[in-house]
């Protein structure tokens, strides 16, 4: 305190104020030790991802980071529609790795975190421009910018010069020409590109049909997809001419294809051809000329082909890595999918892989080809290990369960036989060309009740009650039935015929009472005598 106040005495400075400043100046040293450097060193993470829908069926759609990134790598596909953005050096916080949205063209939003980055994938309808602006911690991407631009067309026209401005004056008795500059903006179709020359059907020698496009240049972009009995050819960036617009019917050709329809669609010209029978297809293109060769199918051809085909309809996804570790890519598809997934500790190495637009199930199954693992799943658990550890596991697998049939205690069942012979029976049961019973199964028969006596374990019981019930029905009978009748002269008395004659007056001789069935003389019924014969009988 005595060097302080001597301070103050020489300088004329408080000591206080003096030894405040030291401590300020201090501190203003360690503080960026303390706190700058690990704040530096934190990387910035993916908090929260906000939309809003504006006019002109324009999207807004608001990355909120922790801190400011570095600006993101984009690009953007037709089919399907997305628009994907890669940061790298940052993570993901977001709860729900998927946000739907359905607002204008956009379905929803996806963040998955791999490695060192994290991408974020937009699902459009249907291919729109767009555009990604960087401020601070803030990514924004405006979709469908196409319409922010055509929407002020309107509004420009009359701040367009007047057509005498812009050129020689108008005649006498003529009307100036109006402005063409505002109305040619307006038009979306002057961005599309050449128009399509051509579209043509043709049958080959062999019965197939072929569907020859046209393009404008070699460097057109087509894409082609299947939907059911359709295929779809997409021509992107081109103009379709009027007199291409129209539907071909090539059913009389007598191939695979039923039509051949042409028309636009946006910007691009969708050739959409229905096959009406089962077809395979092949698209091959010479210069610029796309050609898709159609053959039908038959029956065995079909079925061999169902069973080599492996569909995969799992979620489309982009992967881009190099030399990046097996398991961090099961890690990513796991989290992409929401499956759980078990990987052995034998799954080891590193892959370089770039699939864009890809099934995850597809992009599962070449990863699992590639390093020479095998996929078994279990509900919604996927468990992943080399192919030769799960053979062996298999293979372990079905000894125990034959150790454990072995091993099963025996029953005893009666099995009663209703239309077959038991003998028959226990001699097919018996049979070593079988195999019914167990090695320590036996089964006798009771002759005279016709019944089985089986010894065998729970299991193969069953299936001998079920080929019993299988074998034990009635065989089909023809019946033969037949009656004899005999007749002798008086069958007729003893059947009680009787024969009545009525006459009005007079009497009846003895002939006719024979006929009638009672001796001459005599009348035997008297409802006969009072209603027939009258008063004269």
């Amino acid at each position: 305190m005595n060097t302080l106040l001597a301070m103050h005495a020489a300088t004329g400075t408080p000591a206080a104020d003096r030894f405040g400043l030291r401590w300020g100046a201090l501190l203003a040293l360690l503080t960026p030790l303390l706190l700058g450097a690990p704040a530096a060193q934190a990387a910035p993470a993916l908090q929260n991802i906000e939309f809003a829908a504006l006019p002109g069926n324009r999207v807004q759609i608001d990355l909120v980071l922790s801190g400011a990134p570095k600006p993101p790598e984009h690009f953007s596909t037709d089919s399907p529609a997305r628009i994907a953005l890669d940061f790298p050096g940052v993570i993901s916080d977001l709860k729900n790795k998927t946000v739907p949205v359905g607002v204008g063209v956009v379905h929803s939003v996806v963040a998955v975190e791999a490695g060192d980055r994290t991408r974020v994938v937009v699902n459009l309808n249907e291919s729109v421009p767009y555009e990604v602006v960087t401020r601070g911690d803030r990514v924004t991407i405006n979709v469908n910018t196409q319409q922010a631009a055509a929407a002020p067309a309107p509004t420009a026209q009359p701040v367009a010069a007047p057509p005498r401005a812009a050129g020689p004056a108008a005649a006498p008795g003529q009307r100036p020409a109006p402005a063409q500059a505002p109305r040619a903006a307006a038009r979306p179709s002057a961005s599309r590109g050449a128009p399509l020359r051509d579209v043509d059907f043709r049958r080959g020698n062999t019965g197939e049909g072929r569907v020859i496009v046209k393009l404008p240049d070699a460097g057109t972009r087509v894409a082609v997809r299947e939907q059911g009995q359709h295929v779809l050819v997409d021509v992107f960036d081109t103009a379709l001419p009027q007199r291409l617009f129209r539907r071909l019917d090539v059913t009389d050709f007598g191939t695979a294809v039923a039509s051949v329809e042409t028309k636009p669609k946006g910007r691009d010209v969708e050739i959409d051809i229905n096959a009406s029978e089962d077809f395979d297809y092949l698209a091959y293109q010479t210069d610029d000329l796309f050609t898709l060769e159609f053959r039908k199918l038959s029956k065995a051809e079909k079925e061999q082909q169902k069973k080599k085909e492996v569909i995969f309809s799992g979620d489309r996804l982009s992967l881009n890595f190099q030399d990046i570790e097996v398991r961090a890519v099961l890690q990513l598809l796991a989290d992409f999918t929401g499956l759980n997934l078990v990987a052995s500790d034998t799954v080891g190495g590193n892959i370089t892989l770039r699939l864009k637009n890809v099934p995850w199930d597809q992009a599962l199954d070449i990863i699992l080809k590639t390093k020479g693992l095998t996929m078994r799943q279990t509900g919604n658990v996927i468990m992943i290990a080399p192919s030769p550890e799960v053979a062996a596991q298999d293979k372990l697998e079905l000894e125990s369960q034959q150790q454990i049939e072995e091993l099963a205690p025996l029953r005893s069942e009666f099995v009663q036989v209703n239309y077959a012979k038991a003998a028959e029976l226990a001699t097919l049961l018996k049979s070593e060309d079988n195999n019914l019973l167990s090695e320590r199964g036996n089964v006798t028969f009771d002759k005279r009740t016709n019944t089985l006596l089986v010894q065998d374990t729970s299991a193969k019981l069953e299936d001998i009650r079920k080929v019993v019930g299988r074998l034990d029905v009635p065989v089909r009978q023809v019946m033969i039935e037949s009656r004899i009748v005999i007749a002798n002269n008086d069958f007729a008395r003893d059947l009680g015929v009787r024969f009545g004659l009525s006459f009005a007056t007079g009497s009846l001789t003895g002939n006719q009472l024979m006929m009638s069935g009672t001796r001459p003389g005599t009348v035997s019924n008297a409802n006969y005598n009072a209603g027939y014969f009258g008063q004269n009988t």
